[in-house]
């Protein structure tokens, strides 16, 4: 019995160990994933409304970031585009029903489907809307006194990262209670 509980004991420490070398990995994908999540960090110098396009289109629009709160600083861009082209860059101005965009969207072609992006100069960080815009030369979508709902879309896992890594980081603090215990 007692080589039983000897061999036993080993596989528990060689487990252990495995468990640490496994977080230590795990964070370690975190920080990297969280990065890639970024589509990038204060890099608008592409964000540059074009000019000598045929057609024009007017987007008036209020943003909400990933942590549901109104886009309000100063700082901060709305961009459109077409393919990886920028189609339309703006800041925020201020509206009757707080902060807004008043985008001009600029194509050569009409319909177009189009992305947005939105830079938060709160947070420094570009961030993907969820929804599209269809290009229609002429069109005015939402005005100054209603404007567009928009949303940033969460980095993936945003959330889900940060609740894994405390709740493996409570374990591990766990298990090393229970080694020192042991002793």
């Amino acid at each position: 019995m007692t080589y039983f509980n000897g061999l036993f004991s080993k596989l528990i420490n060689k487990m252990r160990k495995i468990y640490k070398l496994l977080w230590v990995l795990f964070n370690v994908s975190l920080v990297y994933s969280a990065q890639a999540a970024v589509i990038t960090s204060n890099n608008t110098n592409n964000w540059i409304t074009p000019s000598g396009l045929n057609y024009s289109e007017v987007v008036y629009a209020q943003v909400i970031d990933s942590s549901n709160q109104l886009i309000s600083n100063t700082n901060s861009k709305l961009a459109v585009f077409n393919g990886t082209n920028c189609a339309g860059v703006t800041t925020l101005i201020a509206g009757p029903n707080g902060p807004l965009f008043q985008l001009p969207v600029y194509s050569d072609t009409s319909p177009t489907a189009m992305t947005y992006q939105v830079f938060n100069g709160a947070l420094n960080l570009v961030s993907l809307i969820s929804q599209g815009l269809s290009f229609t030369n002429g069109a005015t979508v939402g005005s100054i006194s209603s404007p567009i709902t928009l949303n940033a879309v969460p980095e993936p896992g945003e959330n889900a990262l940060y609740l894994i890594s405390a709740v493996l980081f409570g374990l591990m603090l766990l298990n090393l209670r229970r080694a020192k215990h042991d002793r």
